[in-house]
């Protein structure tokens, strides 16, 4: 008898040092655990996604609906965008052309984590209210109309930044109709591929030209813009194909309904 009790007293003792092992490691794991910045990130990022958003003319709800599931679906897929990895967003507008930085970037946060060391809610609570929601909002603004539609541009200084030099790669989503409309280009008076390169680069004496994007995948996801004469549609093709010549990855097109 007394022995079966000296056991299960033994027992005890066991079972209260593992539980106090477990708080214990636990405990250390928290409190050493690199603290992510502002921007969900830990140190400096290794790869991105950066999307722009063409706002300088009104689309369809059809449209906009598109370019908001493609992305949330992108985002959410692991095997495109890693937890850990920079999201940003761009658009193109009016105030772009005084100020040309994001309007969201994040570091993609953790969507789950052992129920040993963290609350499975609370995982869930920050990337909603510091991922998610924030992204969401921005990508539900209402689009205007606008002077100048300079993507060319945008893609120029966007080269120049950190967000597409994340040095394991890079993905560019661009949402645009492509129709650039500036001081140096105006596809809506193009009369040839050879004139609109010779317009740009006039435009761009002093500047950069064309981007070089180094480990950069872009996929131009292209606003219709029914009604487009021939010769307007041939410019716009025509230069971008020239415009990301120096690319070296790979540049890819899909269609907007």
């Amino acid at each position: 008898m007394l022995a079966d009790k000296r056991c299960q007293a033994y027992a005890m003792f066991a079972v209260g040092a593992v539980v106090l092992l477990v708080i214990g490691v636990a405990d250390y794991y928290l409190s050493h655990r690199p603290k992510p910045g502002d921007d969900g990130c830990l140190g400096e990022f290794a790869r991105s996604t950066v999307v722009i958003l063409d706002r300088t003319e009104a689309m369809t709800g059809q449209t906009q609906d598109e370019i908001y599931r493609r992305i949330q679906r992108a985002i959410g897929d692991e095997g495109v965008v890693r937890t850990g990895d920079m999201v940003a967003v761009f658009t193109i507008d009016d105030l772009t052309r005084k100020q040309f930085k994001p309007i969201f970037s994040h570091c993609k946060p953790r969507a789950s984590g052992s129920e040993l060391t963290e609350s499975p809610r609370a995982i869930a609570t920050r990337k909603k209210r510091d991922f998610d929601e924030p992204l969401r909002k921005v990508l539900n603004e209402p689009v205007g109309e606008a002077a100048e539609s300079r993507i060319a541009e945008a893609l120029i200084d966007l080269s120049r930044t950190h967000y597409l030099r994340a040095p394991d790669g890079v993905k560019l989503l661009v949402y645009s109709d492509l129709l650039q409309n500036s001081t140096s280009l105006s596809m809506y008076h193009c009369t040839s591929t050879a004139q609109a390169i010779v317009g740009f680069k006039a435009g761009q004496q002093g500047a950069v030209q064309r981007p070089t994007f180094e480990k950069v995948s872009i996929v131009l996801n292209v606003v219709p813009r029914p009604g487009l004469s021939g010769t307007t549609v041939a410019c716009r093709d025509g230069f971008w194909n020239w415009f990301f010549g120096d690319s070296r990855g790979s540049v890819d097109q899909d269609a907007l309904p």
